[in-house]
């Protein structure tokens, strides 16, 4: 029994995981940070990057935290909270929000070594990229949210 409840757990942490780095997007957000931090030392960025990490996993916990009690509070539905993005079922494990956060702290702290390796092009086409990844997984969190809501008031 306690091997199938590990394998429940790694696989909701891999879906949470799987499911929160593509919309925080860390590599895709390289460019950015780059573009924000320009004219900073890396010491600087290396800091930056670490207060980011830390900022997210207190946002992500908060959300873990308080997120249940305040779907409760309001009565929103699952269909409400999929075209919502789904952001609160997503932020179930405190494992995945502690490895959103080290992701980031690595995208970040490495950002600038990333960005000599693939040059200026290299980040545009990795920008649009997860651009367009982080969209297509916005349309289909909304399709789902709009299907759901459809089959609760009986359309098919």
């Amino acid at each position: 029994m306690l091997a199938s409840d590990l394998l429940q757990l790694l696989h909701a942490v891999l879906l949470i995981v799987g499911a929160l780095l593509p919309v925080v997007n860390p590599p895709g957000n390289v460019p950015i940070f780059l573009n924000l931090t320009r004219g900073c030392d890396e010491a600087t960025r290396r800091d930056l990057a670490r207060h980011i990490a830390v900022y997210s996993f207190a946002l992500l916990l908060g959300s873990l935290v308080l997120g249940s009690m305040v779907l409760r509070l309001f009565d929103l539905s699952g269909g409400a909270l999929q075209v919502a993005g789904e952001a609160i079922q997503l932020l179930t494990a405190l494992l995945g929000s502690a490895a959103v956060a080290a992701a980031l702290l690595l995208a970040y702290r490495y950002a600038g070594r990333a960005s000599g390796w693939i040059g200026s092009k290299g980040m545009e086409v990795m920008l649009r990229l997860s651009a367009l990844l982080v969209l297509s997984i916005g349309v289909q969190i909304v399709w789902n949210g709009v299907k759901t809501l459809l089959a609760e008031i009986h359309i098919n």
